[in-house]
């Protein structure tokens, strides 16, 4: 018979034993795996080949965007300029072999009818792959790449304050003429590379954490499923074309979108919404405790790192500050970033004001627009709106109510239901904090005024009349009563206004005021911007294959739902025009530069007027696929 107190004796030398350092195992890979194994679920998606794969894809972005500066630069004469990498993205090229290096990749490996982008990206980590299976002494190239994964994943893992305050940039939303203003909207970029990398790996395991608790026509940043588009915005294009098909008669509507969501959004409320989901999923053991103690430090410290009043707000005091810079042509205009300071001193004044804090405005409101985790916090927080509707649509085949990000819709056969659900979905905003456009009561709109409307209590959609509207606008797209598509006037607008920018680029690049001379001849820098253009609006389509090109990465892989209608068609040929127009006045402006030390046939082909591509090249012929 064994004493109790030698029991006791050995159990505690197995205790000071176990606690004893391991020597020679201390190296930054046997930590980050131990810490990997008390990680499961968060392991799938922040390891060494994912952050490989995020290192990859922005040595292969920062070489693209080098290369579309040169192309534009290349075309005067450089007088010793030269295009240098920026300090800042020495680290990443530091981390590769230079270009030179890189393996061959034959037919059998290389992935047909994709994007040069893509086809770097497999070359490279084919090359990486190549260095991992070498014996002997690695490459300098190679180690630094090791030790800064190795790094990057132990900090993922383990820090507590991963994100310091974003920089901020802001980009021009839309001009007021008449009251002079410039309205602009602010963007937040991280400072260092592994900020950005923690914000993307940590964005695929929330993403991928909630899918199965989120209402499954929340189409905006999910999980893409099988069968669904490329673009998840057409799938709710889709989505509501199949329920109008499914009904006759008028249908009721209503729509509701939030005013300046990401820049008005409680830090509270989205910690308390994060804390609920994951103690959920615990629940469900899809995680443990330590990997919600993880998650909760990389939220908070997301959260913790802005709010919109202190870091973008105040600017509008500045006008002379640097962050105005990229905004073109300001003249006489005001300079402005909008935000709900009107909507937050009445809610004070009415004695409505929630907050712990008389100013909470000016620190726990607003998360940084553009972050890769803002999706998520998007999804996080409206996922409790979607579920206070859950009566109304759950089982229901005359209801449908559809949300992408912060934009809503309903559409119903039953003015009540609609009318109750969109009073419902108005109660749950506003107990979130939130702050919607005002609502335009039916009574009042009018056909000309109904687009610029945001927010549309229920109103009748079908055949027109007296009070029906056979338009309804959601995600860039209107949808006809009948089914047909045309594309928003808005997104019609911005694209001619890239149309206009790209002819714009050009005549600056060579202005006479710069002393730059055309380095190449008049009809071969004309051609180069018309395959831009091109390239910009359909895609490179190879003219052997034009019929059943899928246009990726160009402006009509977004409108592959568009019908043929008299409307859209009405605006793919205005695109059309349009770019033909542009060019003709860049090939007028052209002529009017002297071109010295250019080739006898070249100056012949100064006199050739702008080549005909034809409609397999055209908006029209591509978005539409129609060859007859």
């Amino acid at each position: 018979m064994v004493c109790v107190k030698s029991r006791c004796q050995q159990s505690e030398s197995r205790r000071q034993a176990s606690k004893k350092p391991t020597l020679f195992l201390c190296t930054n890979l046997i930590i980050t795996r131990t810490i990997c194994m008390a990680l499961p679920f968060i392991e799938k998606f922040v390891n060494w080949n994912t952050v490989l794969k995020l290192l990859i894809r922005y040595r292969c972005k920062n070489a693209e965007n080098i290369q579309k500066v040169l192309v534009v630069d290349n075309i005067a004469v450089s007088n010793g300029r030269r295009m240098d990498v920026q300090e800042s993205k020495h680290e990443i090229y530091d981390m590769f072999p230079p270009r030179r290096q890189w393996v061959h990749v034959g037919c059998d490996k290389r992935k047909k009818n994709t994007s040069q982008r893509t086809k770097n990206e497999t070359t490279l980590f084919l090359t990486v792959k190549r260095e991992e299976q070498k014996e002997g002494v690695h490459a300098r190239w190679y180690v630094r790449l090791n030790e800064r994964i190795d790094h990057i994943v132990k900090a993922a893992l383990t820090s507590k304050n991963l994100f310091s305050k974003p920089n901020v940039t802001v980009i021009e939303k839309k001009r007021n003429e008449k009251e002079r203003i410039i309205e602009c909207r602010p963007i937040c970029s991280f400072k260092t590379l592994d900020e950005r990398i923690y914000a993307s790996l940590y964005n695929k395991v929330f993403t991928h954490l909630f899918d199965t608790l989120f209402y499954e026509n929340s189409i905006a940043f999910r999980v893409p499923k099988k069968g669904d588009p490329q673009m998840l915005h057409l799938k709710a294009v889709q989505k509501i074309k199949e329920f109008r098909a499914s009904l006759t008669g008028n249908l009721w509507v209503a729509e509701c979108d939030m005013k300046k969501f990401y820049d008005s959004i409680d830090h509270d409320v989205i910690k308390k919404r994060f804390m609920q989901l994951l103690h959920k999923m615990k629940q469900k053991h899809v995680i443990n405790n330590a990997e919600v103690h993880t998650l909760k430090q990389v939220i908070y410290s997301y959260i913790d790192c802005y709010n919109f009043y202190q870091d973008v707000f105040r600017f509008n005091k500045k006008p002379n500050h640097a962050i105005w810079k990229r905004i073109p042509n300001t003249g006489d205009y005001t300079l402005r970033i909008g935000w709900v300071h009107k909507d937050i001193d009445k809610k004070r004044q009415e004695g409505k004001w929630p907050y712990r804090t008389k100013r909470h405005e000016k620190y726990l409101l607003g998360v940084p627009q553009g972050g890769a985790l803002s999706g998520v916090i998007a999804n996080v927080v409206m996922h409790f709106a979607d579920m206070k509707l859950r009566p109304f649509w759950e089982g229901k085949n005359d209801f449908l109510y559809i949300r992408f990000c912060d934009d809503i819709m309903m559409i119903g056969s039953n003015e009540k239901s609609v009318s109750e659900a969109f009073k419902q979905y108005s109660d749950s905003i506003k107990s979130f904090g939130l702050y919607m456009h005002e609502a335009v009561p039916f009574t009042e709109l009018k056909m000309r005024s109904f687009w610029d409307g945001k927010t549309r209590e229920p109103y009748l959609w079908g055949e027109p009349d007296k009070d029906v509207f056979p338009w309804i606008t959601f995600v860039g797209y209107d949808i006809n009563w009948q089914g047909h598509t045309r594309i928003r006037t808005a997104s019609v607008k911005k694209e001619i206004k890239k149309q206009y920018e790209k002819r714009i680029e050009i005549e600056h690049l060579l202005n006479e005021r710069y002393g730059r001379q055309p380095q190449w001849a008049k009809q071969f820098i004309l051609s180069s911007v018309q395959k831009r253009m091109i390239g910009m609006s359909v895609g490179r389509v190879p003219i052997w294959r034009y019929k059943d090109f899928l246009n990726d990465y160009s402006w009509a892989k977004a409108f592959t739902e568009l019908t043929a209608n008299p409307s859209s068609k009405l605006q793919l040929r205005l695109l059309d025009r349009h770019r033909n127009h542009m060019l003709k006045r860049l090939n007028k402006f052209l002529l009017n530069l002297e071109y010295k030390d250019i080739k006898p046939s070249d100056k012949k082909a100064q006199r050739e007027a702008v080549w005909y591509y034809g409609k397999p090249f055209s908006y029209y012929g591509q978005v539409l696929k129609d060859w007859d």
